[in-house]
């Protein structure tokens, strides 16, 4: 786990900076007078950007984008294997958490009247299963699978830090989640990534292929 931790540090940092910025937010103030705050400041560019990159944590995108990234990696079944398992793991458990323990946790909307909130045209908003956020989840389960897959390039570990961020910040700038549900999301893909990696650590691949190196 140190070794990850140490292989990945520069993601690490900008991932836990999102996660205690989130936090601090999320208890210091109101979750609808929060959102109210970010969404008064909805306008363009941002709204079509934001509108289009959310999609990034689609879990179809997100399947594509690991499957390629592992071709480009030296183990590729093992990582193929890492990638994918961190993503539908922690997929799984955001949906039972939204599903079935915070099932009466409504979205934005399911909260605000018409009138209250600024929508983006074209984004077709949802009312139920607030939380936590499934696209933050699948967002930094691609993204922390990023940096490590490409862990020599701290270049690559600051971007897909940022595109992290970026990610799951979508989903409140739309108004499809509040901010304590994209931190929780966040919070879940980063740790299934280090409990899979763990598990498959220890796991004898056939002879050469290993997530290790």
């Amino acid at each position: 786990m140190v070794n990850l931790l140490r292989a990945i540090l520069p993601f690490m940092v900008i991932a836990l900076l999102f996660v205690f910025t989130g936090l601090t937010l999320v208890f210091i103030t109101d979750k609808f007078d929060l959102h109210i705050a970010i969404n008064q400041e909805i306008g363009e560019p941002a709204n079509t950007f934001f509108k289009y990159f959310t999609h990034v944590g689609d879990g179809i995108t997100a399947v594509i984008v690991i499957i390629v990234a592992s071709l480009f990696t030296k183990n590729k079944i093992a990582m193929g294997i890492l990638g994918l398992s961190s993503l539908a793991i922690s997929g799984l458990i955001a949906q039972l958490l939204k599903r079935q323990v915070f099932s009466d946790l409504l979205r934005p909307t399911g909260h605000f009247q018409n009138g209250e909130l600024e929508l983006i045209e074209g984004v077709d908003l949802h009312q139920a299963f607030s939380f936590p956020s499934g696209h933050s989840t699948a967002s930094f389960a691609l993204f922390i699978f990023i940096a490590f897959a490409f862990r020599k390039y701290r270049f690559v570990q600051i971007a897909a830090g940022l595109c992290a961020i970026l990610a799951a910040y979508s989903r409140v700038h739309i108004s499809q989640h509040f901010v304590e549900d994209i931190v929780a999301g966040s919070c879940i893909g980063i740790i299934v990534f280090f409990f899979m990696y763990w598990v498959l650590g220890r796991i004898k691949f056939s002879k050469g292929i290993t997530i290790n190196e």
